[in-house]
This record gives C-alpha cells, sequence and structure tokens, in this order.
C-alpha cells in the first residue's frame, strides 16, 4: 500500500497532466480535491484498506419527480457491476445525490488517477442534466438497462 506521502505527490502529478483541472488541493492528511470548472472531485484514502474513495457531488433531486429520480439512482447503483462500481447515495434526508467510486491505490499512476477523476467529473454532468432535465417526470419507472452508458473507466 502506498503511503499519505506518495499519493499527495501522485495526486499533485496527477493535477499538471489535464488542463481541464484547475488545481489539486490537500484538504487532510489523506483526503484531495481535483477541481475541475464546474465540479470538485474528492478523493479519501483508507490506509486500512488500501482503496482511494473518489466522489462527486451531483446535487439535489428536484422535489417534482423526486421518487423517479431515486428509483433511477437506485437502478444505477444496482448495476454497479455494468457502470465499473460507481454508487450513488444522499448525503441525507433532503441532501444531495452523491457518486461514489472506490479503487484501490497500490500500482495506480498519476495517469490513470486522471483517468478516474476526468470520467468521473463526466458522468456526474450527465446525472446533474438528467436532474435539472426533468427527465425523471417524463419516465416514472426508467429502465436501469438505459443507465449502462454513465460508467467509469480506468
Amino acid at each position: 500500500m502506498p503511503s499519505v506521502e506518495t499519493l499527495t505527490a501522485q495526486m499533485a502529478e496527477a493535477g499538471q497532466l489535464d488542463e481541464d483541472i484547475t488545481t489539486v488541493v490537500r484538504t487532510a492528511d489523506d483526503a484531495w480535491v481535483f477541481r475541475f470548472e464546474d465540479i470538485d472531485v474528492e478523493l479519501e484514502y483508507s490506509e486500512v484498506s488500501g482503496n482511494l474513495l473518489v466522489a462527486g457531488v451531483i446535487g439535489a433531486p428536484p422535489r417534482e419527480g423526486r421518487e423517479a429520480v431515486l428509483e433511477a439512482l437506485l437502478s444505477y447503483s444496482f448495476l454497479w457491476r455494468d457502470t465499473g462500481g460507481i454508487r450513488m447515495a444522499m448525503t441525507g434526508k433532503g441532501g444531495d445525490v452523491v457518486q461514489l467510486f472506490e479503487v484501490s491505490a497500490d500500482n495506480l499512476t498519476p495517469k490513470q488517477l486522471v483517468v478516474i477523476v476526468s470520467n468521473l467529473a463526466a458522468n456526474a454532468r450527465i446525472w446533474r442534466a438528467f436532474l435539472a432535465s426533468g427527465a425523471a417526470t417524463e419516465a416514472p419507472s426508467p429502465s436501469p438497462a438505459q443507465f449502462t452508458d454513465f460508467v467509469i473507466h480506468v
């Protein structure tokens, strides 16, 4: 398992590899944020598991069609095998939707970090557009198969 110092150096290097990443900020001893113009992607390292938890806030589901949105999110989470392991959660009752992805930090390169955070940011943009479009009110019973395009690739 890599040390936190090694990961910090990798995070800094990764931030220099993609011009869409505006900055990388260390927010705690074991946590970093990759800032894009329109979204932050948070990473938190667990020395116990050796994994990085990668997360991005999508936003609050709309009041109208909320049940359909929550069903779509649960269906998407159930497809974790097809989506590369992305899961959806909420920060609490009435809170924001958050997408989560866990990856082993062992042998992870700065280039792979860029791919992971960039793909998670792109996926968050798709989900933000979905929430903003009112798509949930147009399709109250979404098919889980329609969400397999929202995947993360390493």
